[in-house]
Formats: C-alpha cells, sequence, structure tokens
C-alpha cells in the first residue's frame, strides 16, 4: 500500500453471505418453512382476546396470528419496534466492484484501510479477479443526511460516486498500469442488479447502526413473545450466526438471554430502550464537525 505507516495481519473467515444465506434457506424450506418474499408486514399488534394467540401480523398477502414474532430486520426494526426508534437507526453505505484489464499480481487477503479515526475503506478479493471496493466516507461522511436515517437504496450516495475511480492504481503499487476500472458502483439494493457471482461477498449497504454500538438481540420488554436480533453496526457476520442460535434457543427451548451466554451489552433491556445517551454515530459525526479546519 503506497504511504502505508502501518500493518495488523491475522487470520480471520473468508466466505459468500449470498450463499451461505440461499443455502440455510433452502436447508429451511425443504423442511417445511414457508418463507414469503415481496411481503411487508405492515404492523405487529395484539391478536384478538378470543384469538388464542398474542399477536396479529398484518402483511400484504393476508393476516396471521402468532404467539411468537421475530424482528430480524436490522436498520429496519423501528418501523414495527417503535421503541427502537432513534436505538436503531438506518445507515447507507457505498460499495462498488473494480476490474482490472491487465494482469496485476496481488494478494487474496481482505483488507480494512484506515486513513484516520472516522474514515476507512474496505477491500474484498473475488476469485474471478475482481475487487470489491467500500468506503469513500471522505466525500460523503460530513453530509449528516446522505447516510444517517436514511433508507433510499434506489439511489447512489451522489457526492461518493466518482471516490472509487483509479482507486487500485492511486492506493496500491503494482497496479499503475493496471487499467482498473469500476465495473459496477452502488448503494443499497443496487447490487441485486449485480451477476449471482458478483453479489456473493457483497454487503447490503442499508445498514442498522445501534445507539451504543452493541446489537439489540432478545426479547422486547413489554412485548412478550416479541424478540429482536438487529442493529448490528455494519458488523453483522461475525456476530449474527450466534445472535440468531440464541434468539432460536429462547423461542425453541425457553433459555433466559442469561443462558445464551451473549455478551450483556447486547440483551434488549429498559433501561437500553430508555436511555438518553446520544446515539454514537451523532457523536462521532459532530466530533468531526467540531474539529478546526486547517487555514492558509
Amino acid at each position: 500500500m503506497k504511504g502505508a505507516k502501518g500493518c495488523f495481519s491475522y487470520a480471520t473467515g473468508h466466505l459468500a453471505p449470498y450463499k451461505l444465506v440461499l443455502s440455510l434457506l433452502e436447508k429451511a424450506i425443504t423442511q417445511g418453512v414457508n418463507l414469503q418474499t415481496h411481503t411487508p408486514v405492515t404492523a405487529v399488534s395484539k391478536a384478538p382476546e378470543n384469538a388464542g394467540k398474542k399477536w396479529l401480523v398484518s402483511t400484504s398477502r393476508g393476516d396471521i396470528l402468532t404467539n411468537t414474532v421475530i424482528h430480524a430486520s436490522n436498520g429496519y426494526a423501528s418501523a414495527l419496534v417503535p421503541e427502537l426508534r432513534g436505538k436503531i437507526v438506518p445507515a447507507r453505505g457505498i460499495c462498488c466492484r473494480i476490474i482490472p484489464q491487465n494482469p496485476v499480481i496481488w494478494s487474496d487477503r481482505s483488507y480494512m484501510l484506515r486513513h484516520n479515526d472516522w474514515e476507512y475503506d474496505y477491500l474484498i478479493s473475488r476469485n474471478d479477479g475482481s475487487i470489491v471496493v467500500g468506503g469513500a466516507r471522505r466525500d460523503f461522511y460530513k453530509d449528516l443526511d446522505t447516510w444517517f436515517d436514511n433508507t433510499d437504496d434506489s439511489a447512489l450516495i451522489e457526492p461518493a460516486k466518482r471516490y472509487f475511480n483509479g482507486y487500485m492504481q492511486r492506493t496500491f503499487k503494482g497496479w499503475d498500469q493496471s487499467l482498473a476500472s469500476v465495473d459496477k458502483i452502488w448503494t443499497g439494493s443496487k447490487c441485486s442488479s449485480l451477476p449471482a457471482s458478483t453479489r456473493s461477498n457483497l454487503l447490503q449497504l442499508v445498514m442498522g447502526y445501534s445507539n451504543d454500538s452493541s446489537p439489540y438481540v432478545g426479547e422486547v420488554p413489554g412485548r412478550s413473545g416479541q424478540y429482536v436480533c438487529a442493529g448490528f453496526s455494519g458488523h453483522g457476520m461475525p456476530q449474527v450466526f450466534l445472535s440468531a442460535e440464541a434468539i432460536a434457543s429462547m423461542v425453541v427451548d425457553g433459555e433466559s438471554f442469561e443462558d445464551t451466554e451473549l455478551p450483556s451489552l447486547f440483551q434488549v433491556t429498559t433501561d437500553r430502550l430508555r436511555s438518553q445517551v446520544e446515539h454514537t454515530s451523532l457523536a462521532g459525526w459532530k466530533a468531526v464537525m467540531q474539529r478546526p479546519s486547517p487555514k492558509l
């Protein structure tokens, strides 16, 4: 890396989330799960007293009566659980796929490039020789409305769309003659327009940022039978699987949160929901905005 000041290297996992999720869904469906796509839930309300169930789930295809509801919609969770408003906030990101036209000697590692305490990029090497790169905070972070509390995944984050032009050439040694260029660039569901071979290592870029940087996992206080597993602040892959397993053990086996051995910071508690502490993302943004700008 050009101009690098330091490096940390460690072993980690590298997998294709898209393929993994499809495989899990396939296994679930063969065991009888009824998967309804393009079926938004519009409300979760108390069921009528004579219904024999706790909750009425209203969808565009009809209503469902149930004793158990699991909210796993991450950045969108507060739409159905008002208590989470301001606690889990949707946040947009931007990502691209870069393809070199000429051969390049390149590692198959994943990278996190940290430029300062608030600006960083991340790279994933693909087996087809392309590089998936996300970040670009330099060009949009200070414009809060473009990314924070914003669910618009139909349009790019305009200020950052040129950030990735020439990215590999200006960042890494050995890329000057690569003719590497951006093949696709997207925000949110823009990635759905890509071929499956490209989608397989991509992130869903409308994320859910929690107010205290820890996800919300467990039963919602005052909503017996309603569970939440959301607010992973852009770090869902290393946290979500054991969190989901914990939710399953609570629902199926009746385990308490403590029985699951999840970190206590993850638990959905009344204190967390009532907390008036400023959202950590807002606090970080304000700290950056309040720094004096250099002047000649």
